[in-house]
């Protein structure tokens, strides 16, 4: 239940730094204090379409729903939810062998350049890299958004790896004028 809190309370938070149409992003604390993975999100209004991209870079949550929240309490379900998830190449290596770098630098008085080699002690490693999730929710703007368009939210339903929900809410942007 702490988590739950915690994660809506940094929601919240970010959600006042966010200007519309920016891109924002949380990281919510565990109960212990340490960090759990954040997620950054981008919304852009098309038309009558509100477009809202979630970046899960850990692949640690399940957006299970997205919605646009009125401040009379009407609730506009994504009429399209999609996922994907994007995973490194397991075969991918750090190094695998002599890399060599060549940098240069000028100004007024004179330049440098220079020449580096960098050389694997262990030999070649797998690269370790997290699949990403991408979430993309479509919701159709309802007539009374654009008259009261700043009292709206996004809220973002979320569920972690051990099966404890949570709701987080942004603010909608501003259709432009």
């Amino acid at each position: 239940m702490a988590r739950i809190a915690a994660l809506m309370s940094l929601f919240w938070l970010l959600a006042g730094c966010v200007g519309p149409g920016d891109y924002g992003a949380s990281g919510p604390r565990s109960p212990q204090g340490a960090a759990q993975p954040g997620l950054d999100w981008r919304t852009t209004i098309a038309g009558d379409v509100l477009a809202v991209e979630i970046t899960d870079h850990k692949g640690y949550y399940r957006i299970e729903r997205v919605a646009l929240l009125g401040p009379n309490g009407e609730t506009v379900g994504a009429n399209e939810l999609t996922r994907e998830t994007v995973r490194g190449d397991a075969d991918a290596y750090d190094h695998r062998g002599v890399d060599v770098g060549i940098g240069a630098h000028g100004g007024s008085r004179g330049g440098h350049v220079g020449l580096g080699f960098s050389f694997p002690l262990n030999g070649p490693r797998p690269s370790p890299s997290p699949a990403i999730t991408l979430t993309y929710a479509r919701i159709r703007i309802p007539d009374a958004y654009r008259r009261t368009a700043g009292r709206w939210q996004i809220e973002i339903f979320v569920t972690d790896p051990a099966g404890a929900s949570s709701i987080a809410r942004i603010p909608a942007p501003r259709p432009a004028e």
